[in-house]
């Protein structure tokens, strides 16, 4: 079995030895008992979208490619979070930046500092 989370492969592990089971209890994705009861009462808080399970093992690419499917072609990156400077001026030491892009596959970045691209490792001064 394997868990991909944005059409990368995020886990994987051993299927049951004799595969899947057939269970008279239904698939839950979110959601899981708390106790002795069958009441589904234990809630995963966060987001969870475009679940899909299939009934045949799918290749790395194939997953990629439903991922990506989700944007279409040619899909400008949408930024979700914009990068955020530091609040101290620590000249000399490393620094990092994060931000959340979406858009149609595979994103590339470029970082620029005063209009030059800037390379892996580049020193700004």
């Amino acid at each position: 079995m394997k868990i991909y989370v944005n059409g990368a492969l995020s886990g994987s592990g051993g299927a049951p030895g004799a595969g899947p089971l057939a269970s008279s209890i239904p698939v839950s994705i979110g959601a899981g008992e708390g106790g002795i009861t069958p009441t589904y009462d234990m809630y995963f808080d966060g987001s969870i979208d475009e679940v899909a399970i299939y009934n045949t093992q799918l290749s790395d690419a194939q997953v990629l490619a439903h991922y990506c499917a989700q944007f279409g072609s040619g899909v400008a990156p949408l930024i979700g979070a914009e990068p955020a400077g530091p609040i101290i001026n620590w000249v000399g030491w490393p620094i990092a930046f994060q931000t959340t892009v979406a858009g149609s596959c595979t994103l590339t970045y470029q970082w620029f500092h005063n209009n030059v691209a800037l390379s892996d490792g580049a020193t700004i001064t």
